[in-house]
Formats: structure tokens, C-alpha cells, sequence
């Protein structure tokens, strides 16, 4: 299973046109993650597993 950090760029495994930043890291090992970037576009998602979420590589 991946392990990701608090600040990490990710998209949703399902949707990756819109990337996220992960905010938090909750006790339960699920992610809470915001839209990254996007003045007009307000998402957040709570308890995202780290099965649903993807690394965005360096370009």
C-alpha cells in the first residue's frame, strides 16, 4: 500500500484531470485532500483511502 505525506500532489484514481493536495493524514491512515490550486474551484474529499489516491510524477 502507498504511503503518502502531508503536501504531496496527488489526483483520485478515478479522475485524474483535477490534481489535489494532501492536507492531513487522519489516525485511521485515510487522507484528507483539497483541490491544488484552483481560485475558483472549491473541492475537499475527508477519509480518502490510499488505494483512491495517485501519485502526480515531475514533469
Amino acid at each position: 500500500m502507498s504511503v503518502f505525506q502531508v503536501g504531496q500532489i496527488v489526483y483520485l484514481a478515478s479522475n485524474s484531470d483535477i490534481t489535489f493536495e494532501i492536507i492531513r493524514i487522519n489516525y485511521d491512515e485515510t487522507y484528507e485532500i483539497q483541490v491544488k490550486n484552483q481560485a475558483s474551484l472549491k473541492l475537499k474529499y475527508d477519509n480518502i483511502s490510499a488505494e483512491m489516491l495517485r501519485l502526480v510524477k515531475d514533469e
